[in-house]
């Protein structure tokens, strides 16, 4: 199965704001529909440009989860993502690869960030996931749910997690300055 996927939403936060919070990788599972938790395992070189995370996932193709709710369904995997683009304030994209036996799972993520003139950011982020036959078929076991029924379910959990970002980085800007990462 490959599935491309690209979605735009508007922040009421600062492009840098966006772009800082989203390169802390270790807050993703607090947005991400399936993260429960985030670990680094390599610094990487320069902007964090090679870093590797490791992430522990709960997948039920669920997209309700709120901003920092805890992960109650899914099945566990591991993930290990790497970096492979940072252009602050402008871009960040990483790949991930799943650790699981029962079939192959690889993506490509990336957030734009483009600040709009009156105040705000164009948050857009693409995302590009396949999966080998073994995951298609254990996929279409374990949620008994065809091709097409999956891609539905991920392309609403892709957009429930970009729309968490909102709420968290609006959350933000209407109360406390905007979490902090540096280079």
């Amino acid at each position: 199965m490959d599935i491309r996927w690209q979605e735009t939403i508007f922040v009421k936060s600062s492009a840098e704001q966006v772009f800082r919070y989203l390169a802390d990788f270790s807050r993703h599972s607090e947005w991400a529909q399936t993260l429960e938790r985030v670990e680094q395992i390599d610094a990487g070189g320069p902007l964090g440009v090679g870093a590797q995370y490791q992430a522990l996932e709960r997948q039920a193709w669920q997209s309700n989860r709120a901003p920092r709710e805890p992960l109650t369904t899914g099945s566990q995997e591991k993930t290990i993502c790497e970096v492979h683009e940072v252009i602050p304030p402008h871009r960040i994209a990483w790949r991930a690869r799943s650790l699981s036996k029962l079939g192959s799972v690889f993506a490509e993520y990336a957030f734009g960030f483009a600040p709009d003139p009156k105040g705000g950011t164009w948050l857009t982020q693409t995302v590009s996931f396949h999966t080998n036959k073994t995951a298609d078929y254990r996929y279409r076991l374990a949620y008994k749910a065809k091709p097409e029924q999956i891609e539905q379910m991920a392309r609403a959990q892709w957009e429930a997690g970009l729309n968490n970002i909102k709420l968290i980085m609006e959350e933000f800007s209407n109360s406390t300055p905007a979490p902090s990462f540096s280079f």
